[in-house]
Formats: structure tokens, C-alpha cells, sequence
């Protein structure tokens, strides 16, 4: 599945061995989000949050991009 997205995101791999962007060299954006284990709450929902904000403005740009000119 991966090898047909036409966009990749890296969250931040904390697994350096297991780490699927090890194996993609196009079309990957790298967000480096903290890791949340073992952190304090408020941290976690920071965390949260940016991902939330972060893939909402990738869907954004994702659907500006591929939008056709009308007729």
C-alpha cells in the first residue's frame, strides 16, 4: 500500500530498525512529531493536536491540488 500512495508522511520513527522510511526516497514529508509515550497529559494532547492540525492542512492541499478547472 505504501509503495502506491502518491504521498508519503513520516510521523518520526522511533523504531530506527523498523522504520518504513528507511525504504522510500520520493514523495515523503517528514513531520518529526515528538514521540508521546510516557509523557504527560497536556503534552499528549499538544501532540494531538498538531497532528490533527497538520493532517487537516495536508487534506487541504491534497484536495487544492488535484481539483479539475470546470467547464
Amino acid at each position: 500500500m505504501i509503495r502506491n500512495a502518491a504521498i508519503r508522511v513520516n510521523m518520526g520513527c522511533m523504531e530506527k530498525e523498523a522504520c518504513p522510511a528507511l525504504f522510500i526516497h520520493h514523495n515523503l514529508v517528514e513531520w518529526n512529531i515528538e514521540d508521546p509515550k510516557g509523557k504527560p497529559l497536556e503534552k499528549v494532547r499538544k501532540i494531538r493536536d498538531d497532528i490533527e492540525q497538520r493532517v487537516r492542512q495536508l487534506a487541504a492541499d491534497l484536495v487544492k491540488n488535484t481539483q479539475q478547472p470546470k467547464l
